[in-house]
């Protein structure tokens, strides 16, 4: 049995084929400069005496379905922008953090002239800010000896990323959401579909009156 979840997604992908559908027809018709002047139903004729009426059906169609669609965007509980953001902010901090850690790290006197690499473990927030970030990271400082062995050697320090540092990052989070992830397209873009027609209607309007001269 399906839950209220599942509802509300079947409901929203409904809604959301109808906007996008209504909003083309509506504006469709509107550019073609379509007349029409009977419905043919069951194979009998039904003549409709003022055509603009079918205009203002078409709108009170692309406003219901607006509405509607409008709803259920508002009442799914996780459209996962958000944590997309977050998840992939993570991910280039990550390595923005163990780049600032090598850039930072100071060897001690017996690893200054061997060639070390590093393996890191966890990465800890504590503090988070809007324009401040403090990550304790943990590592392994590896590095040959004389004889060609591998020594690791645990390490554990603080990482200071500020909002210099955490501008880009955060630019390619949100440039990631918006154009690797489906989420614009499955959210946002049925919003700019339906404004096709109202700002066809606000151009063909303003174009008459710019041109129009008494």
């Amino acid at each position: 049995m399906p839950n209220d979840e599942d509802l509300i997604r079947r409901g929203f992908v409904a809604e959301r084929r109808n906007l996008i559908a209504v909003s083309l027809i509506l504006f469709f018709y509107q550019s073609s400069e379509i007349v029409i002047n009977k419905i043919n139903v069951f194979g009998n004729d039904w003549p409709i005496r003022d055509p603009s009426q079918v205009s203002v059906a078409l709108w009170i169609w692309w406003g219901y379905s607006l509405f509607r669609y409008y709803q259920y965007f508002r009442d799914l509980p996780d459209k996962g922008f958000l944590s997309g953001y977050r998840r992939k902010l993570n991910t280039i901090l990550r390595t923005v953090s163990q780049r600032h850690f090598r850039r930072v790290f100071v060897p001690d006197d017996e690893l200054k002239d061997s060639k070390m690499f590093f393996t890191f473990g966890s990465t800890d927030v504590v503090i988070e800010s809007r324009n401040y970030l403090q990550l304790e990271m943990h590592a392994t400082v590896n590095h040959y000896t004389k004889d060609g062995k591998t020594v690791g050697q645990g390490t554990t320090k603080k990482i200071e990323l500020f909002w210099r540092h955490l501008i880009i990052p955060q630019i390619r989070a949100f440039s990631h959401v918006v154009l690797s992830t489906r989420l614009v397209t499955e959210y946002i873009l049925p919003f700019l579909v339906a404004l096709f027609p109202f700002w066809y209607l606000v151009l063909r309007f303003s174009s008459r009156s710019w041109f129009t001269f008494p």
